[in-house]
């Protein structure tokens, strides 16, 4: 008969396997719908985001850095504004965004949909704002 430590030892390496199967595919779905998901620490400016981000985007991601500088300077003049208040305003409130805008990325320019949410800390600050962003065609009405 397998001791405690044993059956936890199986049952911790089941839930690992469930993981990592569930991760796989989420990472299938984000890449099947041309999305990628990312992380931003506020305070350091830094992003982690989905691995298929040079790919979907055809980008060098470490070429963004500083993140929201090198974004908002890609972002057609015509939405920039838009695009940063509506940063600043779920940032303000701790809330959640949701944005349409074209992106020049070399010499192309596409289409994204962002949306994403503002976490906070423990004492109310805006610590990190988690998200997706995905390629969507150009909008009929611009």
């Amino acid at each position: 008969m397998p001791s405690d430590s044993t059956r936890r030892i199986r049952e911790l390496e089941d839930r690992v396997e469930s993981l990592e199967a569930l991760r796989d595919t989420l990472l299938e779905a984000l890449e099947a719908t041309e999305t990628y998901a990312w992380e931003w620490d506020i305070e350091s400016d830094t992003v982690d985001r989905h691995p298929a981000f040079e790919t979907l985007f055809g980008v060098d991601a470490t070429e963004l850095e500083p993140i929201f500088e090198n974004f908002i300077e890609r972002v057609h003049t015509a939405y920039r504004e838009d695009v940063v208040e509506a940063f600043e305003r779920a940032i303000d409130e701790g809330s959640s965004y949701h944005v349409r805008y074209p992106l020049t990325l070399d010499d192309e320019e596409i289409w994204l949909e962002g949306q994403g949410e503002v976490v906070l800390n423990d004492d109310g600050t805006p610590e990190r704002i988690v998200g997706t962003t995905r390629r969507i065609p150009e909008p009929e009405d611009t």
